[in-house]
């Protein structure tokens, strides 16, 4: 089993759409794995079904069983991280090994505020 990690730069997890986002990603374990992708992503969660959508990837080359890599991705200008009563939206880098497979997951928030929009229930009068 490795021990996998995504750092980013200045350890900040909160960005407005368009900005640039980077950092590294690191493993240690006893072998090489087959394959290692980084993946910039947002997924819904809530009533109904869930939805992802993957907005961009690295593949790692030339890999060994420890390994420290950077990263950069230009984030998109939506959709924003919002919860609401209904529905949230998440973005999220996820780390990925194979063979053995192994995934480590840090969530940042993209929004015009930095901050997670909030999405309020209407009033009922």
């Amino acid at each position: 089993m490795s021990t996998l990690a995504i750092i980013l730069e200045e350890h900040k997890r909160e960005f407005l759409p368009g900005e640039e986002l980077r950092g590294k990603v690191s493993w240690n374990g006893s072998v090489s794995p087959r394959t290692a992708t980084l993946s910039l992503l947002w997924r819904t969660s809530g009533k109904g079904s869930e939805d992802f959508e993957i907005h961009d990837q690295v593949q790692f080359q030339d890999l060994s069983p420890n390994s420290e890599r950077p990263f950069a991705f230009k984030l998109p200008l939506s959709p924003y991280s919002f919860s609401g009563t209904l529905i949230t939206l998440q973005w999220l880098l996820e780390l990925v090994l194979e063979d053995p497979r192994e995934s480590a997951i840090l969530e940042i928030v993209v929004s015009p505020t930095r901050h997670e929009i909030i999405l309020c229930a209407p009033v009922s009068k």
